[in-house]
């Protein structure tokens, strides 16, 4: 009994552990669209004449990219720990000619990867296309 309730309860928390990591997910990549969008703004209006500084301004939106990009995979990473585990307490608890067999088993034949992959090519597209932005910017507010 002991070990069912301890399955039960350790479920429950991972379970609101892989919400916690999808809402973190979520605000990362509002905060990061966001605060590009609002530092090429910027810099857009205050790039009337040839400042270094402005130019070095436009270079920032590509490091919130960059940094959004490698903190989503760190959050990928521990869901697919997550998931890994809990799919392997769902095969324990459930069993073997029981249909459903777990909301991870389903997710995994249902949709394998494919968030994962529709993220990682957001991310590089946004990432890149951040780059594109910020360097057409820099080479217009280079001096000279």
């Amino acid at each position: 009994m002991t070990e069912n309730w301890f399955s039960k309860e350790e479920y429950a928390t991972l379970r609101k552990e892989v919400e916690s990591c999808m809402a973190e997910l979520g605000t990362l990549e509002k905060a990061c669209v966001g605060g590009v969008a609002a530092i090429f703004a910027w810099v857009a209006k205050e790039s009337d004449g040839v400042n270094s500084i402005i130019a070095l301004a436009w270079l920032t939106p590509s490091i919130i990219a960059l940094y959004g990009l490698l903190k989503a995979k760190v959050i990928g990473t521990r869901l697919k720990v997550l998931g890994g585990y809990l799919r392997e307490i769902e095969v324990a608890q459930i069993p073997p000619d029981t249909t459903p067999k777990g909301w991870q088993e389903y997710f995994e034949r249902k949709s394998p990867g494919e968030r994962t992959q529709v993220a990682r090519e957001a991310w590089l597209g946004f990432l890149v296309l951040t780059v594109i932005a910020s360097a057409i910017g820099f080479i217009h507010a280079m001096p000279g």
